[in-house]
């Protein structure tokens, strides 16, 4: 799988552009507020690592029920029992 197709990389490319646009842009027009701007960017990062864990945590489920996601269907296709799929499935619309 190439990077580019990473929800996590693309979670963390967002990440870094919404973060510098929140520092440079009042930054640029008011400097004064540039300490209540960096508590800001402070503040999403959790948000941001949040994501990105509960990315990798559906992606090791996945790989653990023996599924692989099929790029061509959109799907993830089984490597081992039709049970699995359903069980991940499952914990995935949670």
């Amino acid at each position: 799988m190439s990077i580019f197709q990473s929800r996590k990389f693309w979670i963390a490319v967002f990440d870094v552009v919404l973060s510098c646009l929140t520092y440079f842009a009042p930054k640029l027009v008011d400097p004064t507020l540039a300490e209540d701007i960096l508590w800001l960017i402070a503040a999403w990062q959790p948000i941001f690592y949040a994501l990105i864990t509960g990315t990798v945590k559906e992606d090791v489920a996945a790989k653990s029920a023996g599924l692989v996601y099929d790029q061509a269907n959109r799907s993830y296709t089984s490597v081992g029992s039709t049970h699995r799929i359903a069980c991940v499935e499952e914990l995935m619309q949670k």
